[in-house]
């Protein structure tokens, strides 16, 4: 345990000389008299309202036909708490831990950004008025100890689209050295680097005037699954790694965009967590190391957690700047009450079609890999005099029916999507970018079906149709361009890979492995000269996840080709990933590096780990493949036949949530084949064993 009184003085000189980073979330606006509802809170009475007299959709997302605005949303939360039960029972509690599926015990919704996405998805620019209430709110203690702060010098990060700070600014005649909000202003700042600044990495509402400055927020949430964008990365690494840091009212659940980036911080400044805990009475200090099962955040930093109610260690801090005006009578104010904002949002969700509202949720479980439960609510949807939005339907109802293994009614949804977008897309920029989407999506149905050629084709037509645009692009739609060709170049790279790795590898001819393995380098090589031009125009390429599996590809293909070592850190993952489809391939790639770096236990327990992921979406691709690799591993690097043997019945029996295609019927003969051969080498072991005895 820590002195938390040296903490406190350690902070607070830091404070008076400029040298701190407040990193703030949304918990610094709930207290009095802001009231701004916590994330979660509103996360789920949007959840509610979506579903208002839905029957239907209350009792998928609920578990409940009559849901009150209180109730959590066992439907969504409950599969949450099934894998990590799962994962405590098989794994144990060491490796449950270790992971971080202990956080999800107290898991009651999804992150709030990801579902205000998806309702970006459907209705755009509507999203922003389940925010607008938050600007009707006045500052609390917390936002004029900040605009103190600041005024001291400090800097500071928050991910709130609220005005609050900056209105606490105003009041007390507070001027930020700078105001930074999106990526173009954020990149302002990388020019000179000045302190006493605030950062809205989010976006935000309303400028210092009080401008409105949406479109921010709305850039955010178009692009939140990308990654955090290279300028905004650099400014977060930039403060982390020459200041002292303090979180407060953050719950790091920023997965997407923000945890990967502290994941890389190497600054030696120390870094406080304030971790709110309001059953306590005072504050207790220790120090979280590197490697700890409770350090889900930092790669390279230890950070001393500080536990209590965090009023009190913002009053141990203020102290050390000699002023106490912050502390200012709200007596006379009408402050909003959190229901108050609530019915407010309702405004917003009211107003929409039903169909709009079935979409949203549909995306929310195509999102979690919940797709049984995405085509109960895609079936009974239309947008009858909407023929666009119906495109985008269809190409929804693709993926959710190709993600159950119906890649047949997946194809005649895409087929039926590009009916619609064939009209238009010479007119319109957004439909020609859909429709080579369309295209991509239709290359990934024939490229899990195995027709390799077929997907191929898909693929060089993307590209080409993207290399002879004529619209007139700027940053933005240039960068979109770039990435959907980039996306198409991996998909095709990946053509060449399976067949290298999945078929012929498992047939051990080495020279056609090598073969495609070549080809899938010289593509990729390719899309390597597309990520540099999105580079220089200082735009992230990739989803954070996806970027690292291409990683993993091309040194599993280099290691396969020249011997290399794979240099990749086996533990380096993101846990914090509610895509559970994400979160199984990123397993499953990390497996192949560990059995190349021989680390054979590693990579059975990771493989467990994603089948049991697997087990509970119910996801048919994931379990025949994760049970096919957990038979290699037992009979190539165990030689234990029996549990092989076991695995590739499993495969094989799970081929059965598949409908027939090429994929399937290959898939069974080698698996047959496998089976009998594991029962010739079982007998054989046994025998040697006889014969030794």
């Amino acid at each position: 345990m820590c002195n938390i009184s040296r903490c406190v003085e350690h902070i607070g000189n830091s404070l008076k000389c400029g040298k701190v980073v407040f990193f703030v979330g949304t918990g610094i606006s709930n207290d009095y008299p802001s009231n701004i509802p916590l994330a979660d809170d509103v996360t789920n009475n949007v959840l509610y309202l979506l579903c208002y007299e839905n029957a239907s959709l209350q009792k998928l997302v609920f578990k409940n036909e009559n849901p009150t605005e209180k109730d959590i949303p066992d439907g969504i939360i409950k599969i949450f708490q099934d894998i990590r039960k799962n994962i405590k029972g098989e794994l144990g509690d060491g490796y449950y831990k270790k992971y971080g599926y202990d956080k999800w015990e107290k898991k009651e919704s999804i992150r709030m950004e990801v579902l205000l996405q998806f309702v970006w998805n459907v209705v755009k620019k509507e999203v922003l008025r389940i925010l607008e209430p938050f600007n009707e709110s006045v500052p609390n203690k917390y936002h004029y100890f900040l605009a103190k702060a600041l005024e001291c010098g400090n800097d500071i990060i928050t991910t709130n689209y609220d005005g609050l700070i900056e209105n606490a600014c105003q009041e007390m005649n507070v001027i930020p050295k700078g105001f930074y909000y999106s990526e173009e202003t954020f990149g302002e700042w990388l020019k000179d680097k000045k302190s006493g600044c605030l950062f809205k990495i989010h976006g935000t509402l309303q400028d210092l005037d009080k401008n409105d400055k949406g479109e921010s927020v709305i850039a955010t949430l178009s692009e939140i699954s990308s990654g955090l964008s290279e300028n905004k990365r650099k400014v977060l690494l930039g403060l982390l790694d020459k200041k002292i840091v303090i979180f407060m009212g953050y719950s790091f659940s920023d997965y997407f965009d923000i945890s990967p980036v502290l994941k890389e911080s190497i600054g030696k400044e120390m870094i406080y967590y304030a971790d709110y805990k309001p059953e306590m009475t005072n504050l207790e200090c220790n120090l979280v190391p590197v490697g700890d099962s409770e350090n889900y955040y930092f790669n390279y930093r230890q950070f001393l957690r500080i536990r209590g109610t965090t009023s009190i260690l913002r009053d141990k801090i203020i102290k050390y700047l000699s002023w106490s005006s912050y502390f200012k009578d709200h007596r006379g104010l009408t402050n909003i009450s959190k229901n108050s904002y609530l019915n407010k949002i309702k405004s917003l969700i009211f107003s929409l079609q039903t169909a709009d509202k079935a979409h949203i949720i549909a995306q929310v479980f195509t999102n979690l890999g919940l797709c049984k439960k995405a085509v109960k609510i895609l079936d009974n949807i239309s947008y009858d005099n909407d023929p666009l939005k119906q495109s985008f339907l269809f190409v929804d109802c693709a993926s959710a029916y190709s993600a159950c293994g119906k890649t047949t009614k997946s194809l005649k949804f895409l087929s039926k999507s590009l009916k619609i977008l064939d009209e238009c897309k010479k007119k319109s920029y957004d439909c020609y970018l859909s429709y080579c989407m369309t295209l991509v999506n239709i290359g990934r149905d024939r490229r899990r079906r195995w027709e390799f050629g077929k997907a191929t084709t898909y693929y060089q037509n993307v590209i080409k149709m993207l290399s002879h645009l004529t619209f007139r692009l700027d940053k933005s739609k240039n960068a979109e361009v770039l990435k959907l060709q980039l996306l198409a170049y991996d998909y095709m790279g990946d053509v060449s890979k399976t067949i290298g790795e999945q078929i012929f590898a498992q047939l051990n001819l080495k020279s056609l492995v090598i073969y495609y393995f070549r080809k899938a380098e010289k593509i990729y090589q390719v899309r390597k000269k597309i990520e540099e031009e999105l580079a220089n125009i200082g735009v992230k390429s990739r989803h954070f996840d996806g970027e690292e599996l291409h990683r993993r590809h091309i040194k599993t293909i280099r290691q396969f080709l020249y011997d290399e070592k794979t240099d990749i850190e086996p533990t380096e993952r993101y846990t914090e990933i509610e895509n559970l489809v994400g979160r199984i391939a990123g397993l499953a790639d990390t497996s192949h590096i560990l059995l190349a770096n021989g680390a054979i236990s590693e990579a059975e327990t990771q493989l467990i780990e994603a089948k049991i992921i697997a087990g509970n979406i119910c996801s048919p691709w994931d379990k025949v493949k994760l049970a096919l690799q957990l038979g290699i591993l037992y009979e190539k690097y165990g030689k234990n036949y029996s549990k092989s043997k076991k695995y590739y019945k499993e495969s094989y029996d799970a081929l059965s949530g598949l409908e027939r295609c090429r994929f399937t019927l290959c898939m069974k003969i080698y698996l047959v084949w496998k089976i009998k051969l594991n029962v010739i080498k079982e007998i054989a072991q046994q025998a040697r064993k006889i014969k030794k005895t």
